[in-house]
């Protein structure tokens, strides 16, 4: 995630760049930077994610049957098209897991603290509630 939060810095949260943070700047990456950074993120794989599943000529569930065929036969019960389906299976399971990930985080958002909320508590103008102490 560090990387893509990184990749997706846009606009003001750009000033996470400048040098004097360069040897901190993957501790800061690790969390959420803003909401902005982080819907860019989680939109981002979620575009890759489907775009990848929509790529295949056979939907997880067809591919689900046919190994099923595969598998009760037993010309193909260790053969090359068996273990290919399985990988294609298992691409497409890693797949819809970053989908559902993505897509759970992305629904989460307001539930997250960002950079410039974790950094006002850390001078202590923000209280552990986020509201202001001045």
């Amino acid at each position: 995630l560090a990387f893509l939060r990184l990749s997706q810095l846009k606009d003001s949260d750009a000033f996470l760049l400048e040098p004097v943070f360069r040897n901190e700047i993957w501790g800061f990456m690790q969390d959420p930077v803003s909401a902005d950074n982080e819907s860019n993120v989680c939109e981002s794989m979620i575009q890759s994610c489907q775009g990848a599943l929509d790529e295949f000529p056979t939907t997880y569930e067809e591919d689900v049957e046919t190994l099923k065929g595969l598998i009760g036969d037993p010309a193909t019960k260790q053969g090359a098209e068996r273990m290919a389906v399985e990988a294609k299976l298992q691409e497409k399971r890693t797949l819809r897991g970053l989908l559902q990930f993505f897509t759970r985080e992305k629904s989460q958002m307001s539930a997250k603290e960002f950079y410039q909320e974790r950094r006002l508590k850390s001078l202590g103008l923000l209280d552990l509630d986020g509201n202001s102490t001045y």
